[in-house]
């Protein structure tokens, strides 16, 4: 007799003893891919964390190597040499040299030095305030030079590129990876005593007109900074000459003043005169004028100190050939004390020559152009084709 019960139960038994046998080799052939799976994952863990740490170190070498360059543009525009100048050359290839140095001090995955090939992975620029656009504008391989790209690659076509681990099981044997960087001598409109220190800042004034004569000017140019020695010397330099002491060929002064302004307090001393001559102005001194002067609000009013005198002679003469900047006036109303003048910007000089003994006619205080390197500089829009531009000392734009 047929028994249900019994064929069932012998069937279920059968599909039992079946699965019990095949369940090992089911369990291993999973446990061999979620291997597989976990072991690429790793993989890939591990290749993207070393592309990471690449790219950082690639971007650490590269913003060094930028800022060294940068600082090397700092002669050829202080110097005011034209572009193409062999002073300017020399810069450049000193810029190109410095960065690559600078990056062969970095190191980047396997490798100790971080190379940079001077003529691809370096360029320079110049960066300027648009004021049609109200942006930053840079213009590459077009001077005067402020601004410098550079680009700390590892790549094929170098035949240096970045060896992965584990990838090459996939057939990736490598990974390109490059990191670029940006720095400038940013454009300046003023100063702040943020960080303390001094600001090179002479309490002098001069008529923007007469100043702005000097764009294009060739004469006169008596006078020669030389930046080896440190010294001024007579013969021409290139560089226009203004006198802006006794008088100004194109404005009068008002009685009983001849340009000296104060800075800070409005009853500043001949000491205090004397002291920023040789110092520049101090934390105290800006303080009056809330912590900065900074024209890019505007205008600013100075008041007029009595005057140039002999008192303030040796001062003048301890800073001959050293940058300082001043600032340029449109108009001054008043006589002696009581004249107030109205400055619009700062411009960079180097005093060249002075004289403030004897007659009137034999005194003379005489600078020329010089752009103005400073920490205490306020990056800010300004018009960088007039003479004596104020530029922050080197920084990261990108």
């Amino acid at each position: 007799m047929f028994n249900q019960d019994s064929a069932r139960s012998s069937t279920v038994t059968s599909f039992k003893d079946r699965s019990d046998h095949e369940r090992p080799g089911s369990i291993l052939v999973l446990s061999v891919f979620v291997a597989v799976m976990v072991l690429a994952f790793a993989a890939f863990t591990v290749d993207v964390g070393l592309i990471v740490l690449v790219k950082q170190q690639l971007q650490t070498a590269s913003d060094a190597a930028a800022l060294a360059a940068a600082q090397e543009l700092v002669t050829p525009l202080r110097l005011g040499v034209p572009t193409g100048s062999p002073a300017e050359t020399s810069a450049i290839a000193t810029a190109r040299a410095a960065a690559v140095s600078v990056a062969a001090e970095n190191p980047n995955g396997y490798s100790a030095t971080t190379v940079l090939y001077p003529n691809s992975d370096i360029q320079f620029g110049n960066r300027t305030w648009d004021f049609a656009t109200n942006t930053w504008v840079t213009t590459w391989n077009v001077g005067p030079y402020n601004t410098v790209r550079t680009k700390a690659r590892r790549i094929t076509s170098n035949g240096d590129s970045l060896t992965l681990l584990f990838a090459p099981v996939i057939g990736h044997l490598s990974a390109d990876v490059s990191e670029e960087s940006v720095a400038s001598l940013i454009p300046g409109v003023g100063f702040t005593s943020g960080g303390g220190g001094q600001s090179p800042v002479l309490p002098f004034a001069v008529d923007i007109d007469s100043w702005l004569g000097l764009q294009g000017a060739i004469t006169p140019d008596n006078w020669t900074w030389n930046e080896a020695t440190g010294q001024v010397t007579p013969g021409p330099d290139g560089i226009p000459e203004l006198k802006i002491f006794p008088s100004l060929p194109d404005e009068t002064l008002p009685s009983g003043n001849r340009g000296t302004i104060n800075i800070g307090n409005p009853n500043n001393s001949t000491a205090d005169l004397s002291r920023q001559i040789s110092n520049g102005v101090n934390s105290g001194d800006l303080a009056y004028h809330g912590g900065s002067i900074d024209f890019s609000a505007g205008p600013i009013v100075f008041s007029g100190d009595p005057g140039l005198s002999a008192a303030i002679k040796d001062e003048l003469a301890g800073i001959l050939g050293e940058p300082r900047a001043l600032v340029l006036f449109t108009e001054v109303s008043g006589n002696g004390a009581n004249a107030a003048y109205t400055c619009v910007r700062f411009a960079g000089v180097r005093v060249m020559d002075l004289k403030l003994t004897g007659p009137m006619s034999l005194k003379r205080v005489i600078v020329q152009p010089a752009a103005i390197f400073d920490s205490h500089v306020i990056a800010g829009p300004t018009d960088t084709t007039v003479p004596g531009t104020l530029y922050t000392m080197p920084k990261l734009t990108q």
